[in-house]
């Protein structure tokens, strides 16, 4: 056998070069870009097939969330593509993009938009998007966090005062805070009708013991956000009582910084504050500023709602922002034509009354009335319920002349 030249074994190498580089441009990358989070996670292998460059588009005005150039025109051809396979790609991409940079609130909010796709790859991709971008801000977050803890103290501090005024412990907080806080919303949004009470109750529960304002605003919002007239009655009550219960909550808190703030105004000026004490409670002014708002949105739906499945669900919410309004609609209610929805208000109308909501002698007058309904089963759930609230009132009168008893 002949030796092979120089010229050969040159020719050899660069084929085998070429070839490697054609191999690797050819690979699928992973949305992340490799290691980009250092976990060595990717989406799955079948995500990542045909991946298409984006056709380049104009950046728009939206602000925040084109954080590059390439980011930014690959959220624009998201928001215009309409076909499904195509859509799944967009998606890919911009993940790919937002994981090489930063990962904003806003990303996140229009990525979760595509989770309620009818798609079910769409959906499960933008899931898949949204978990993976989380768990990066949360690493990238941490580390941050720690690198400011470690800086050296400045002076006049020791280590201790160092860490226990560090901005890592806050944001720590915030961050393991808001996490638990969507997981518990996202609880509540995928929960078995049968779960979705009790879900409801560990947001409502969490949201009550979280440490920052910001977060407790956010998490009011929220919950106020889930009010659906697909609800239920039971969903929309607690959903509307955990509201009512946060923003009081919230205006509780917010009076006692205020208060705290003017008490060091007061310590440094004693005539800073002079002549204010008449002030209206700055809480009770927010509280029914927004009251009127969701009250006022409340009604809107339920005058152009037609469904009237959906208009006693609307009802059930106003109970928690306008209870007086709420009982009226339910009285009305229970004039509609479909015996289901009919005996649907009548428990809505018992459950108002037993919380105090309406003039409870008007209540009675129109369960009253329901007694004459041509359905037995709707006279069956009246009598139940004129018979609760009939106790419910005596035990009331019994009370009151008892206290009055007490007060002579």
């Amino acid at each position: 056998m002949r030796g092979i030249s120089a010229s050969g074994v040159l020719l050899i190498a660069l084929v085998g070069v070429v070839g490697y580089a054609w191999s690797v441009a050819t690979t699928p990358r992973s949305p992340l870009g490799g290691s980009a989070l250092g976990r060595g996670t990717s989406p799955p292998a079948e995500l990542l097939k045909d991946t298409q460059p984006v056709r380049p588009l104009p950046l728009n005005h939206a602000g925040a969330l084109e954080t590059s150039p390439r980011l930014g025109r690959e959220l624009e051809g998201l928001r215009h593509e309409r076909d499904p396979d195509l859509l799944v790609q967009r998606l890919l991409e911009v993940w790919r993009s937002a994981a090489d940079g930063a990962v904003s609130d806003e990303l996140l909010a229009e990525l979760s938009t595509y989770t309620f796709d009818a798609d079910p790859e769409i959906a499960r991709t933008a899931a898949l998007a949204i978990e993976d971008l989380e768990q990066l801000a949360a690493r990238r977050a941490e580390e941050d966090a720690v690198a400011q803890w470690i800086q050296p103290p400045g002076p006049g501090m020791d280590r201790t005062d160092a860490s226990e005024d560090s901005p890592a412990l806050y944001e720590d907080r915030w961050l393991r805070e808001s996490t638990d806080l969507e997981q518990r919303l996202a609880a509540v949004v995928s929960a078995d009708p049968g779960e979705q009470l009790a879900a409801i109750q560990e947001l409502w529960r969490y949201a009550a013991d979280i440490s920052e304002p910001g977060l407790l605003d956010w998490a009011l919002d929220e919950i106020q956000a889930l009010a659906s007239p697909a609800n239920t009655p039971e969903v929309a009550e607690r959903l509307a009582a955990a509201a009512r219960d946060l923003r009081q909550l919230a205006d509780r808190r917010a009076v006692q910084t205020e208060e705290e703030q003017a008490a060091a105004v007061v310590d440094s000026d004693p005539d800073a504050w002079a002549g204010e004490a008449q002030a209206p409670d700055p809480s009770e002014l927010r509280a029914a500023a927004r009251n009127a708002e969701a009250a006022g949105a409340l009604l809107g739906e339920y005058d152009k709602e037609r469904d009237p499945s959906r208009r006693l669900n609307l009802a059930a919410a106003l109970s928690g922002f306008e209870p007086g309004t709420a009982v009226q609609l339910s009285m009305q209610g229970l004039q509609d034509p479909d015996v289901v929805i009919r005996q649907s208000f009548v428990h809505l109308l018992w459950r108002q009354a037993a919380d105090g909501h309406g003039s409870l002698s008007d209540v009675l007058s129109a369960l009253e009335q329901a007694l004459l309904d041509p359905d037995p089963q709707v006279r069956e759930t009246t009598l139940a319920a004129l018979e609760d609230l009939e106790t419910l009132e005596r035990h009331s009168d019994s009370q009151g002349i008892g206290k009055e008893t007490n007060e002579r």
